[in-house]
């Protein structure tokens, strides 16, 4: 939802500052999906998924 969200402002926008932070929020999204990508292959293949514990 938020890399359509952030890809969207990024291919509509004719501002280059609101473009750059754009651009750069697309890539990490991207990271994230991928993560989810990833992730969903090791469940579907019974794999455990890796479970990250950030402190507060």
């Amino acid at each position: 939802m938020a890399f359509g969200w952030y890809k969207n402002v990024l291919d509509t926008t004719d501002n280059p500052e609101i473009k750059m932070l754009a651009k750069e929020f697309v890539a990490e999204e991207s990271g994230h999906v991928g993560e989810l990508h990833r992730w969903i292959a090791l469940h579907k293949a019974g794999k455990l998924v890796p479970i990250e514990i950030t402190p507060f």
